[in-house]
């Protein structure tokens, strides 16, 4: 656009249509009128360099590695409080009151018969966990953990998931949580596990959350430690 309009400065017969039909045209004008028109050309060449390096690069470079600068993501504040609520309300309440606050849950939902919804695929989110409870297999290995986290800045029940460690870290992460035992669960859920007071959580993925604060096809990805 900028060496048409220094084009049709000077010649009549230049029209509108030759920005498309005749660009090649208006070039060797620019070209002829060098160096005074140095500039223009300059740009030209920087512009047209920049396409062709951007398309031969796009796709190629990790631009996502420019954000990473090896910063470990801090545990989520939300869950902590969620946490430190949720500790208040059982710890206060006693094992009886506890009973009928799992009763009247039971009554609401059902935790191992819940049906979960085709979903759209979408890219996978992260979210905080704190570990409730555990079970093991026959060999002993951690077969699940049943995970809570932060909704509305209250604890609520968020998925079973299997954690993904080696033989190693499966018998570090069964003792501290074999020292870390609870009689009795702090949410009132309808499961068969190995309760744990609510200290230690990890990192799951999923493809989206209910408005129970459910999480739907969770996957692990990491233990995050104790959440002192």
């Amino acid at each position: 656009m900028l060496t048409f309009l220094f084009v049709i400065a000077d010649d009549a017969d230049t029209g509108a249509l030759d920005i498309i039909l005749r660009p090649l045209k208006l070039w060797l004008r620019a070209f002829a009128n060098m160096p005074q028109r140095l500039w223009v050309t300059v740009l030209a060449a920087g512009g047209l360099t920049a396409v062709i390096t951007s398309m031969l690069i796009i796709g190629g470079l990790p631009y996502d590695r420019l954000w990473d600068w090896g910063f470990e993501k801090r545990k989520s504040p939300n869950l902590i409080s969620a946490v430190l609520s949720q500790k208040d309300k059982v710890e206060g309440k006693g094992a009886d009151n506890l009973e009928d606050a799992v009763k009247d849950f039971a009554g609401n939902q059902n935790v191992d018969q819940m049906v979960e919804e085709p979903v759209i695929p979408k890219p996978r989110l992260q979210a905080d966990c704190v570990i409730l409870g555990y079970r093991v297999d026959a060999a002993g290995n951690i077969r699940s953990l049943i995970l809570g986290t932060a909704l509305r800045k209250q604890l609520v029940f968020a998925c079973s998931v299997t954690p993904q460690l080696s033989s190693e870290q499966n018998m570090e992460l069964l003792e501290l949580l074999n020292h870390t035992q609870s009689h009795q669960p702090y949410l009132p859920l309808q499961l068969s596990a190995e309760w744990v007071i609510l200290k230690y959580s990890c990192r799951v993925s999923f493809e989206s959350q209910e408005k129970s604060g459910r999480l739907l096809n969770p996957s692990w990805e990491k233990f995050l430690g104790s959440l002192d």
